[in-house]
C-alpha cells in the first residue's frame, strides 16, 4: 500500500523544524521550508490551513503556509524549541571585588600605574597585567580581575574589555588571550612595561 503523501510530510516536520530551526533569518528559515518540501514532492499549500497541536510536533506550520519555526511554539520530536536567540549588546562583565591591590610589603597598584604613566588603553591593560602577574603572583587571569584593576586605578574601562584585551594581543603580543579565562602576560609585555614605561617627556 503507497504511503499517503500528506502522512509523509507529517512524518518528516519534525526532522525539517529541527534543521531549519538552525538558521537565524527568517527569509533563510523560509527557503529551507519549501525546500525540503520539494524534497518531499510536496508545496506549502499542501499544509492544513488552521492546524492543531499534535504529539508529533508537526504544528509548526502557520495558516496560510507561513512558517512558525523560529517562534517557540515551534517543535521538534514533540519538545518545545525556543527561539533561536538574536545577537544583541555586548557581554558585560563585573570587576573582581576579591582582589587586593593594596598589599603587605608591595607597592599598591595605584602607585606603581602612576610611576608607569600609561599614556592609552592598550598601555593600561598591560600595565594592570603586569601587576597582576608580577606583584600579585598571579599565573593567570580574567577580564574580571583587569577591570577591578581599572576600577583602582580610577580609569574609564573600555566599553568592550574583551575586544580591548584581544586587540591588544594580536597587535603588540604583550599579553597571550588563547584563554580569556586564563590570560597571561607575554614576556615581551613584561619587558614593555620594565624598560619602556614610562616614556620619555617630550621637551
Amino acid at each position: 500500500m503507497t504511503e499517503d503523501p500528506f502522512d509523509r510530510l507529517l512524518d518528516a516536520m519534525p526532522k525539517i523544524a529541527q534543521v531549519v530551526n538552525e538558521f537565524r533569518s527568517e527569509e533563510v528559515q523560509r527557503r529551507a521550508f519549501e525546500a525540503f518540501l520539494a524534497t518531499l514532492g510536496a508545496t506549502v499549500e499542501d499544509l492544513p490551513a488552521d492546524p492543531t497541536p499534535d504529539p508529533q510536533g508537526t504544528n509548526g506550520v502557520a495558516a496560510g503556509g507561513g512558517s512558525s519555526i523560529g517562534d517557540e511554539s515551534a517543535t521538534a520530536n514533540g519538545k518545545p524549541r525556543r527561539a533561536a536567540r538574536k545577537s544583541g549588546g555586548k557581554k558585560s562583565w563585573s570587576p573582581n571585588k576579591d582582589i587586593n591591590f593594596f598589599p603587605d610589603g608591595q607597592q599598591p597598584l595605584v602607585d606603581f600605574a602612576e610611576e608607569k604613566k600609561p599614556n592609552n588603553a592598550g598601555e593600561q591593560n598591560v600595565v594592570i597585567s603586569y601587576y597582576l602577574t608580577e606583584r600579585l603572583g598571579m599565573a593567570t587571569f580574567s577580564i574580571p580581575d583587569v577591570l577591578a584593576g581599572f576600577k583602582a586605578c580610577g580609569w574609564k574601562e573600555a566599553q568592550d574589555p574583551n575586544h580591548s584585551l584581544r586587540s591588544l594581543a594580536y597587535r603588540k603580543s604583550w599579553i597571550d588571550t588563547a584563554d580569556m579565562s586564563a590570560i597571561k602576560l607575554h614576556h615581551l609585555g613584561r619587558r614593555y612595561v620594565e624598560h619602556d614605561l614610562p616614556k620619555p617627556s617630550k621637551k
